[in-house]
This record gives C-alpha cells, structure tokens and sequence, in this order.
C-alpha cells in the first residue's frame, strides 16, 4: 500500500485558500453589520421626522429626542435642554434618559440661577458654564455636546454621552446627533409660532367682539329734531375705536312733532387707548 505525499506547495495553497474563505466571511458579516445598522439608523431617523411632521404634543415630541440620539449612536445617556424664546432654560421642557444620573442633572439645571436671566441663551461663555456644569456631574464620561439653532437663534443644547467610558465617535454621529438637534429646534420653534398665532387669532376673535359691541352702543341713525339738520358717522383707526355719540331726548315720554320739537341731549365720548380692553365691562361696577 503506497501513499502520495502531500507537497509543501499543496500546504501553502491550502492554507491561504482557508484563510481567504475566513477572510470573506468576516467582510461579509461586518457588510451584514454595517447594512443592520443603516437600516435601523434610517428607521429612527425616519421615526422622529415622521413625529415632527405629525406632532401636536411639543413635549412628546421633545422626549422622543434623547431617546432617538442615544439609540441612534449606541450610547447610554443623552440630555436635552432646551431654551425660550427669551433665552431662559425652559425648565418643564429638559428630558433626559440614563437614570438618577440625569435626574440629578436636571435637578441642578432647574436649580441654575443664570439659567433664568433673560438672553441667557445668546451669552457664550453662560452657555460654557452650563456645558462645565454638564462636565463635573459625568466627570468619567464621554460626552459630545450640540446646540439646536433655528434662524441664527439658539433653542437648546442636547448632551450625548456614555457615563462611564470615552466615546467611540465619528462623522456620521456628528451628523446624526446634528441632523436630531436640528430637527428639535425646527419642533421648538414651530411651536413658539403656532402659540403665537393663537394669541393673535385670540385678539383678533376679542376685537371683533369690541367691534361689534361698539356698533350696537352707536345710534343707527340721526333723529329728527326741529330747525336743526344732523348727520354723523363714525369710522375707526382700528378695528375698535375709542369714539362714542349719541342723541338722547330729555323728555323720552314724547312721540312724533311734539318729540322732534321738544329738547335734546348730545353725548360724545372719546376713551383714551385702543383695542378690546377698552371695552371690557367691571362686573362690580
């Protein structure tokens, strides 16, 4: 019984033909990874665009953000801190996720004194102080920090970070976590303008009231009064006036000639101000 020796040559190719199949299974599994990843990136980002385009509820919309930026780059911790209009932190609106660590930081920046000064927001190293704040309570974390900016204005500042070890970091988490805030400050400021659209909608309603009111006090026409021609109209600068006139008989009782010769009274008014306020009736009065 005879046997063929395998050659050095046969080895080597061998070998290099398993290591080529180890090879490509590893660049397919990290394709695999890379292709899951994208995918449920594309999902999460897909998610919150449709909740913007969709929400009603500016504070559930607004806790939806740190729980999108921390999935969206496989973190544990993210802190959102938004803004009003005037620049002061917007206490009932900071969400947060990772547990009594954010709790206490939230607890803080509630309790943060310059936080409450007006044109907080648009004063840089204020803005610096409050990222320092951010820094000693996670004094062991990685931590990446974005403003969200509509306009040229700053609405908020949003904290990603992972509590007990530096960040593995990249472009593409650069731009998603910018892409989430961005998408904030678009949700904040939508919200500022839908508010203030109903308070304008709110006057509007509240003047054409006083209007309507005020067209009900004024006479409908002139009287007839002996020997004496009247006309009058009255035209406001805005949509309620401050101007009131009327014709009164001193002795009412009368009717037909014996009213158009008897006396008269002329009242004219003009109430200092304008709008609805002018209008509104003291109930002790």
């Amino acid at each position: 019984m005879s046997t063929n020796p395998v050659s050095p040559h046969s080895k080597t190719t061998l070998h290099n033909s398993l290591q080529s199949s180890s090879a490509y299974e590893s660049l397919r599994d990290l394709l695999e990874s890379l292709s899951r990843e994208q995918s449920r990136n594309q999902e999460l980002l897909s998610s919150i665009c449709f909740a913007l385009r969709n929400f009603t509820n500016l504070n559930r919309f607004l806790e939806l953000v740190p729980v999108v930026a921390s999935r969206l780059v496989g973190v544990e911790g993210s802190l959102l801190v938004p803004f009003h209009l005037d620049g002061r932190i917007w206490k009932d609106q900071i969400h947060s996720i990772s547990g009594d660590l954010s709790e206490k930081l939230i607890k803080q920046f509630c309790e943060f004194p310059q936080g409450q000064i007006c044109g907080f927001a648009s004063d840089e190293k204020q803005l610096l102080l409050m990222d320092s704040l951010v820094q000693r309570n996670l004094a062991n974390a990685g931590i990446f920090v974005t403003s969200l900016v509509a306009r040229g204005k700053q609405l908020g500042r949003l904290y990603v970070f992972e509590p007990k070890s530096p960040l593995v970091w990249s472009d593409i988490n650069r731009r998603h976590i910018q892409i989430i805030a961005d998408l904030a400050a678009v949700a904040i400021e939508n919200d500022f303008f839908t508010q203030e659209t109903r308070r304008h909608e709110t006057v509007d309603r509240q003047l054409s009231i006083g209007a309507e009111i005020q067209a009900q006090l004024l006479p409908d026409h002139c009287p007839v009064i002996e020997g004496i021609e009247l006309a009058a109209k009255c035209r406001t600068a805005f949509q309620v006036g401050g101007d009131y006139y009327d014709f009164m008989p001193t002795r009412p009782e009368l009717n037909g000639r014996r009213r158009e010769r008897g006396r008269w009274a002329l009242v004219v008014g003009d109430v200092m101000g304008k709008g609805y306020s002018c209008w509104l009736i003291d109930d002790d009065a």
